[in-house]
Order: C-alpha cells, then sequence, then structure tokens
C-alpha cells in the first residue's frame, strides 16, 4: 500500500484514480476472509495498480441467502473498498475484468484521452472475455449482424 501523497504524486504524472467495491459470500465465514484476503493481496502485487486506500466491512451472516435452495439456511458476506491509482485506462479495463469488482468509479482526470491503440487493446480485452464466456458454456452468444458468411 502506498501513501495518499504518493498516490497524488502518481495522478500528477498522469496516472488514474480510481474506486473500487468488491463483495465475498460463502458458507462459512473463514471462506469470506480467505476470499477477500486472497483478492486483495493479487491485486497489491500487481504493477500497474497501487493502493493507498482501504476499507473492510465486518462480515455479515444472512439467513436464507438463496430463496431457490432452501437447504442453504445461512451465507456470510464482506464487502471492501479500495481506493487506487492506475497507469492506463488498459491497466484499469484488465483489472474490472480479471477481478470482477461490484462497482468502479473513476474519481481522476474528469476527462480520459486514449490513443487509439489502447482504446482497441480494451476493446479486445473484452471481446476475449465475452469469448471465453461462450467457450466455456456460462452463457452469452455470438452474433452476426448482417449478411450472412458467403451470401451476397
Amino acid at each position: 500500500m502506498i501513501s495518499k501523497e504518493t498516490a497524488d504524486e502518481k495522478v500528477k504524472g498522469g496516472w488514474i484514480r480510481a474506486w473500487m467495491a468488491f463483495e465475498a459470500f460463502a458458507a462459512n465465514n473463514e471462506t469470506v476472509d480467505k476470499s477477500l484476503g486472497s483478492l486483495l493481496n493479487r491485486l497489491e502485487d500487481l504493477e500497474a495498480l497501487k493502493v493507498y486506500k482501504k476499507e473492510l466491512t465486518e462480515p455479515k451472516r444472512v439467513e436464507n441467502p438463496f430463496p431457490q435452495a432452501p437447504k442453504i439456511k445461512e451465507a456470510f458476506s464482506r464487502t471492501c473498498s479500495i481506493e487506487v491509482v492506475v497507469k492506463k485506462f488498459k491497466d484499469l479495463s484488465d483489472i474490472v475484468i480479471n477481478f470482477g469488482p461490484s462497482a468502479v468509479e473513476i474519481l481522476e482526470p474528469k476527462k480520459l484521452m486514449l490513443e487509439a491503440g489502447e482504446a482497441q487493446n480494451v476493446l479486445n480485452g473484452i471481446a476475449d472475455m465475452m469469448h471465453r464466456f461462450v467457450m466455456s458454456g456460462l452463457g452469452g452468444a455470438l452474433l452476426i449482424h448482417g449478411k450472412a458468411e458467403g451470401k451476397n
């Protein structure tokens, strides 16, 4: 974790300041703590992201968390919000794709300027993720708009 002052210097140097929220949900309290802790450790190990503020809630017991699965009587939930600085927008999009925060807010700068190559990399990352979902059978569909291939 870095200091707020170091984060401020990085933002002045062109980094992006962002807020992210994460939630862990599991059948027992230990799994919630371990999962969220592991996720935060992996985030803090990234070169392109620096955490400067972290707030964890206390684990919360949730009764009958899944009405469609009445055998599960309780579960535990814990949330964490972090404030970070990130080198580039592409890095931020990769983090969102790979770590799945519940919410993201870009705090600074108010306006982002992207090189076409960086925007293209972001879009290709999203496309890759969509294809992985489709190929794994988790949902989604590959659609082709317009004429079918091979027809005039």
